[in-house]
């Protein structure tokens, strides 16, 4: 009886929207959480305890069936959504070869961009950092 009042009071309109305001605030909550959950098993997937992945001698990380370079494949599923033309060159960000997140990776058109980035930077930070990263 007292919570028929109480709505009454506010308007029936106001509970429509405050919960339909609810329900979409806790359905991004729900997304977010499912989108971080997908990039730690996609992390997961990629890592050395998984026995998917190796790493070459270049220091790239590759897939044990098809010898594919993960940050290819990530670039290719994630950044493009299709395959990279030919001569594009997927760029590590931080310059660390094993972090294959979509936001450590950049697509340039071919190599000789690629080559004018780390000259670039190895101008402003020395060849050191240019190459092999700025932490290592």
């Amino acid at each position: 009886m007292h919570l028929l009042l109480f709505i009454r009071k506010k308007g029936v309109r106001f509970y429509v929207f405050r919960l339909i305001y609810l329900l979409l605030k806790l359905g991004v909550i729900v997304l977010f959480h499912i989108f971080r959950l997908s990039i730690n098993i996609i992390k997961w997937l990629f890592s050395d305890y998984s026995g998917i992945t190796y790493i070459d001698k270049n220091g790239y990380r590759r897939f044990n069936d098809s010898d594919t370079p993960v940050h290819r494949w990530v670039a290719e599923k994630y950044i493009r959504n299709g395959k990279l033309k030919n001569g594009e060159v997927v760029h590590h960000k931080n310059r660390n070869k094993l972090d294959n997140s979509p936001e450590n990776l950049f697509i340039f058109k071919n190599q000789n961009e690629h080559d004018r980035a780390h000259k670039i930077d190895a101008k402003r930070f020395g060849k050191k950092n240019s190459y092999k990263g700025f932490n290592s």
